[in-house]
């Protein structure tokens, strides 16, 4: 058998190995049945263990396959996993009130040792804030015995002069730049934070338009291996067409990338459309240098665009695991599209 056969034929055994578990992750509908695949899945691998290189073309549509499994195992984890209850904690006036209880109870503890060292130690930090009170006591007590400077002193008697003559000073107010920042920093933080599990649910909603963004990033590599070739070749009209098409294809990527990204943070549905037709519109350089560049770009371009404007409102609150597909081959231009166009549209502002 041929070294491009073995090739052929191992790259085929570990696709066929993935797509499997993908399948059976789709149906997934409990956490047994999930570490169940899983640990098949991780023993077949073992047993196929292989020395042949695969073509960087072959290996990166495996990449694409163990990113999906991991993202959908992520997913399946977070279906599973029970809601986090958030118990909020007491007071420190109400600690405060529980500790004294705490070190009365140890009274009776004299036959365990160990409840009695920690009820000791309690014991301890009580009397260590009684004695810090005090010594605060003394010392505003000490401060309040010090004799006024003069100009302390004038100050006083220009006040008591204004309120013998019915002259009312408005009262003067403290500013504490301190306290002010941390105010501001505060309500900066309760402003912009927001819940993992949001966060989570969110990445879910998004997973299938991120699937199908890997066809571009895909499709930005072989045109870059391609640009490499014709450069080699001293190939100078291919080389800056294959150039010019993988900046374009890498330039969309990370620009909607980036909008996906910021869509997980701030949930703005309505903004992440109206900033992608910007990215997308027909004055865009890379747009026109993709839709020169052979018919499957500018068929794509044409639904991506369209799928943004569909509204991004096809489904509720939970995921359909049945629509999570992988894509076919590369040259299966149309599929993924129609893939990219599903995902993107089944996404709905509930969190």
């Amino acid at each position: 058998m041929g070294k491009h056969s073995k090739e052929v034929n191992a790259f085929n055994a570990a696709k066929k190995l993935r797509e499997t578990l993908i399948e059976q992750l789709k149906k997934c509908n409990s956490p047994e049945d999930l570490e169940r695949f899983l640990k098949k899945y991780h023993e077949n691998l073992k047993k196929r263990v292989s020395t042949i290189r695969l073509t960087p073309y072959h290996q990166e549509e495996l990449n694409s396959l163990d990113r999906e499994i991991k993202e959908l195992t992520h997913k399946l984890r977070v279906r599973f996993s029970p809601e986090v209850q958030i118990e909020s904690s007491p007071s420190t006036h109400e600690r405060h009130e529980e500790l004294p209880v705490l070190v009365e109870e140890s009274a009776s503890l004299t036959t365990t040792p160990e409840p009695m060292k920690e009820n000791h130690l309690l014991q301890q930090q009580v009397e260590h804030k009684a004695e810090a009170s005090i010594e605060k006591e003394k010392e505003d007590a000490l401060a309040s015995t010090q004799p006024k400077t003069p100009l302390e002193s004038l100050t006083r008697r220009g006040r008591l002069e204004r309120e013998n003559s019915g002259v009312l000073e408005p009262p003067k107010t403290r500013h504490s730049v301190k306290s002010k920042k941390t105010l501001s920093d505060n309500k900066l933080s309760q402003e912009t934070y927001v819940d993992p599990r949001i966060i989570d649910k969110r990445r879910i909603y998004i997973f299938d338009v991120k699937v199908k963004l890997r066809a571009i990033q895909a499709k930005h590599k072989i045109y870059e291996e391609k640009a490499k070739k014709y450069q080699n070749e001293k190939n100078q009209k291919e080389f800056s067409k294959y150039s010019n098409a993988a900046t374009a294809a890498k330039s969309i990527h990370a620009q909607i990338s980036a909008l996906i990204r910021q869509y997980v943070v701030d949930g703005n549905l309505v903004s992440f459309k109206s900033r992608s037709q910007e990215v997308l519109g027909e004055d865009k350089e890379h747009v026109k240098t993709l839709r020169t560049h052979r018919g499957w770009w500018e068929k794509f371009l044409d639904d991506l665009v369209d799928l943004i404007n569909t509204g991004l409102n096809r489904v509720g609150s939970t995921v359909r695991m049945h629509e999570l597909s992988m894509f076919k081959p590369l040259a299966d231009g149309g599929k993924k599209v129609t893939e990219l166009n599903n995902a993107i549209s089944s996404l709905k502002a509930t969190v």
